[in-house]
């Protein structure tokens, strides 16, 4: 939740507030009682624990009961974790506001009663998660707020039973949300049978230091001087250095392009006549530094985005050029509001859409600008109003810009409290000379929602993307009168269309990608130009795919991949029919050692065709390879291709085979493929890894006694599963990010709040009320004293997806139990890579563990 509001005008009050009310204090030994006097609780009556960690110290915290009269407020919240316990009366509550001092004055929040409420029922220790605050200073007087609550019951169930256990032991400790937590009952029948309140200290990880923790913390700081000493050429295989054509000028006379080389980026234009490159922005910036968006606006400026973790900078580049073009200047005008670009309109001069950042612009409800970019003042005299035909539309989420420039159509997303819904409103503009909008379809629930892609050239329909009307994903056209369906443009009845492919220049559909044996292909509706074709079939191992053609320059731009490549950009000259490579997405890469590419195909017992993506590394003869299996995440609607992958290339180098298999679930194969892998998590997805891990095994040179698997988000739970169910063929697991406890994906927020979220997740993992115990029985928190195979864990901090609970709850079990699988929690990273040093300590540990395992030197 984000919340601006100056601080003046309300210093008066809270100062009235904090001379006549009543506060309480956090981090106190005592039990704070709102209610009756003494520990005994009445019949209306229920303990509250309250967690609530902040990035700032907070003047007060006022929490209100819903429909009677019982506020509390604890006033000086100190930066830091600070902890609770009350004795209440039971019923509704929510957190009303929260107060933060600066200079002379203070910001305030008003929070709404159905943002952050909670239930205190009576008779047990209600824990209605952690709350975590976290305050952000935008200017002096105006901050940005966020407020959420996690469930950490791991370590705050501990802290409660070390702290006030003696007290209340006869009580209940419950997480209040949507779904009750079965790790508490889990946990106290461990500690029974584990060492009890004695041993409490070893698995309160709050109150110890991190150097403390029997898991392994890695930071920003931690070395890997040891890693580029044993492995020297692992950064080539894992840094994002990159260069690549971006768009096409609008005269067809050069090529926009950017380049990511270790810190430094450059952008630049290249001559079509003659390749001739010239240089126009050249910085070395932070790392993972990126040119998000690179465009032209018209003919001599364009449009660039600079990233960097989350903060963006837009600028617009104004070229001059001599008269030969043999010199080319930029000089770059820097937007000041955040925000990204919907459309450049290169047939007006100095002129692009722009879509504001809601946070930044949110006196209006409407951010969508049309921006002057001649100059510095004309950009921020832009942003004073938005784009008058489109100022009636509000909570826009995407528009559509027609190839004359004219925004048509939009798509907005509302909340139906009332009906627990989310509401999707389709507007389209019939007369692009008018303001009149008409709301032409309103649907009812996300999982309803199309995104419209482009406008047919009679303006009588949207195309767009769906696999609503049939398996698998085709296009199919929706009425701009009434977004009522039409029917089907195309379909492709053996493959799912990825993308519809555009002619750049005249924005016609040409034809779309699909994926054939793992492989990106194309299939174009007309007839290709005959030197593209003999291209394509001159270079066989590189499927090349036409960009754009320049008609004025007698061009083809063309971009080919292969498995074991990040890609190419060519130019194809259609007089002499010559193809040309510009360059390689990463040449340092091209360089380096590769595995051998093998697509398989096998069945299951009951009759699923699987296809799944081997790379083995060069073998003497005679010679087996070690094999490391590794699922994909998701588990639904994700899918591996058989395209270049570093991993599984960089681990062929250090002699490993790897497999990816597309189980049941994957994406890319129709909707009654996909919705196969719902609620088999640990159950029919794994059986068909392991029927894939079969089948290579018995058509290529593997070596059976060493396999072991590794993978991340759902692929880390699947690894750890293939150990359970098959522990006589997998050795040992890695996982990154896994899910360990099933339940827990339910009770890790309140999913009360998201109904939608709620009955989606029930779809794909399994109902944690009615099938609570085949949830139970299928996670690795509830199987660990059965798994009898190695494992290992690793873990971002900061992942919003699986959060480090999981972890936890593993390594508190482990504690318990004397097992000694290694845990290792990566401080600043979330639920996949951010740093460029984290690829390499998770790999360089992985494969000391799995050649430890695996018997290999």
């Amino acid at each position: 939740m984000r919340i601006f509001q100056s601080m003046s005008a309300i210093f008066v009050v809270l100062m009235l507030i904090s001379f006549t009310a009543k506060s309480e204090e956090f981090n106190t030994a005592e039990v704070i009682t709102h209610s009756s006097k003494g520990l005994q609780l009445g019949e209306d009556e229920g303990y509250l624990y309250l967690s609530f960690r902040t990035n700032t110290d907070i003047s007060r915290l006022t929490i209100d009961g819903i429909g009677f009269g019982n506020k509390i407020r604890f006033s000086d919240v100190k930066q830091g974790i600070n902890h609770a316990l009350l004795k209440v009366k039971a019923g509704e509550y929510y957190i009303e506001h929260i107060n933060i001092f600066v200079g002379i004055g203070a910001v305030r929040s008003n929070l709404k009663a159905d943002d952050h409420r909670f239930t205190v029922k009576p008779g047990v220790v209600n824990y209605p998660g952690s709350w975590d605050f976290e305050a952000e200073w935008v200017e002096n007087l105006r901050a940005q707020m966020r407020l959420d609550s996690y469930n950490f019951l791991s370590l705050e169930l501990v802290k409660f039973k070390q702290q006030f256990g003696q007290q209340l032991q006869d009580l209940k400790f419950v997480y209040q949300g949507a779904i009750e937590d079965p790790y508490t009952a889990y946990l106290d029948e461990a500690l029974k049978d584990h060492g009890g309140t004695a041993a409490l200290s070893s698995i309160n990880f709050l109150d110890q230091p991190m150097t403390d923790w029997p898991m392994t913390v890695l930071t920003e700081l931690t070395t890997t001087v040891s890693v580029d000493m044993k492995y020297p050429r692992i950064r080539d295989y894992f840094h994002y250095d990159e260069q690549t054509i971006r768009a096409v000028s609008p005269d067809e006379k050069h090529l926009l392009f950017s380049a990511v080389l270790g810190e430094v980026v450059t952008v630049g234009l290249i001559r079509v006549a003659d390749f001739n490159t010239y240089v126009l922005y050249q910085q070395k910036l932070p790392e993972n530094s990126r040119v998000s968006e690179l465009s032209w606006v018209d003919r001599d400026s364009f449009f660039m985005t600079l990233s960097n973790r989350g903060e963006e900078h837009n600028y617009v580049a104004h070229l001059t050029m001599d008269s030969t073009a043999n010199s080319i200047d930029a000089r770059f005008v820097r937007f000041r509001i955040t925000g990204e670009l919907l459309a450049a309109l290169p047939a007006v001069e100095n002129t692009l859409f722009f879509q504001a950042d809601q946070a930044v612009r949110s006196n209006h409800k409407n951010t969508l600008y049309r921006v002057d970019v001649t100059d510095d003042k004309s950009i921020q005299a832009s942003f004073h109003k938005p784009h008058q035909p489109t100022r009636k539309l509000k909570d826009v989420v995407d528009w559509l810009v027609d190839p004359r420039g004219v925004v048509r159509a939009a798509l907005a997303i509302s909340y139906d409290k009332k009906a627990e819904q989310t509401d999707l409103h389709y507007w389209f503009l019939e007369d692009p000379t008018s303001n009149d909008w008409q709301e032409i379809r309103t649907v009812h629930g996300s999982e309803n929602l199309i995104w419209l892609k482009s406008l047919s050239p009679d303006e009588q329909s949207f195309y767009v993307l769906t696999n609503e009307f049939n398996d698998k994903y085709a296009i199919h056209q929706y009425a701009t009168a009434d977004g009522s369906h039409m029917g089907v443009f195309h379909e492709d009845p053996d493959h799912d269309i990825l993308n519809v492919l555009y002619d750049r220049s005249t924005h016609e559909i040409i034809g779309y990608t699909f994926l054939e044996n793992g492989l990106l292909q194309a299939h174009y509706f007309k007839e290709l130009d005959e030197r593209f074709e003999r291209a394509r079939q001159d270079n066989p191992d590189v499927q090349l795919f036409q960009v754009q053609q320049l008609k004025t320059q007698q061009r083809l731009l063309l971009f080919g991949l292969t498995p074991s490549s990040k890609g190419a950009w060519y130019m194809l000259n259609q007089e002499t029919g010559l193809a040309d490579k510009i360059f390689d997405i990463s040449p340092n890469y091209e360089r380096l050692p590769k595995g051998i590419h093998h697509t398989l195909f096998t069945q299951t017992d009951d009759g699923v065709e699987l296809e799944g993506f081997l790379v083995m590394p060069q073998l003497e003869e005679g010679q087996k390879a070690p094999l490391i299996v590794m699922p994909h995440g998701g588990p639904i609607g994700v899918q591996d291709m058989a395209h270049n992958n570093e991993v599984q290339h960089f681990l062929a180098a250090q002699g490993f085979a790897t497999l990816r298999v597309n189980y049941r679930g994957s994406g890319g194969y129709g909707k009654e493929f996909q919705s196969m892998g719902n609620q088999q998590w640990g159950e029919k997805i794994e059986q068909d890894i392991h029927s894939m891990t079969q089948h290579a095994f018995a058509t290529h040179p593997l070596d059976v006694s060493k396999t072991c698997a590794m993978g991340g988000s759902y692929g880390g739970y699947s690894a750890l599963m293939l150990t359970y169910l098959y522990p006589e063929t997998y050795l040992c697991a890695v996982s990154f990010a896994g899910v360990m406890d099933l339940p827990l994906l339910f009770t890790s927020r309140d999913l009360s709040k998201n109904p939608e979220m709620a009955e989606k997740l029930t779809e794909i993992v399994g109902d944690p009320i009615n099938q609570i115990n085949r949830l139970t029985e299928k996670s690795p928190v509830y199987l660990l004293k059965e798994m009898k195979r190695p494992f290992m864990l690793f873990q971002g901090m900061k992942d919003s997806r699986v959060r480090v609970e999981h972890a936890v709850r593993m390594q508190q079990l482990m504690t318990l139990y004397g097992m000694t699988h290694e845990v290792v929690l990566f401080e600043n990273e979330g639920h996949s890579f951010s740093q460029k040093n984290t690829p390499l300590l998770y790999l360089d540990r992985s494969l000391k563990f799995l050649k430890k395992h695996m018997n290999l030197k």
